[in-house]
């Protein structure tokens, strides 16, 4: 399952807004002795936006507000005997700041 909700707001010169995004996790059998799993995400992305004048304008974004963590597991249970794998990647949260310019 998975899920997607956003929101824009306009008040003169700033426009803001926001993103938020669930996709549910668990486990999958690849095989008869092969199973993965992933856990579920939640990511929260907003932004600002400061038109400067006609032509500059400086957009900040957040990616990843939540800082949530990604874990997956893979294995193998077989006759011969077992052996799994998990791998965590940590959240991190990026700041962005761009000034954009039109010619």
């Amino acid at each position: 399952m998975s899920a997607t909700a956003g929101v824009d707001y306009k008040a003169g010169a700033l426009t803001s807004g926001a993103s938020f995004v669930y996709s549910s996790g668990g486990h999958v059998r690849l095989s008869l002795n092969e199973f993965t799993y992933a856990s579920a995400r939640r990511d929260l992305e907003m932004y600002g936006l400061w038109k400067l004048d006609n032509k500059l304008q400086l957009r900040v974004s957040i990616a990843n507000a939540l800082r949530h963590d990604w874990i997956s597991d893979r294995g193998y249970a077989g006759a011969a005997g077992s052996s799994g794998t998990r791998s965590t990647q940590p959240g991190k949260t990026w700041v962005r700041a761009m000034l954009e310019a039109r010619f």
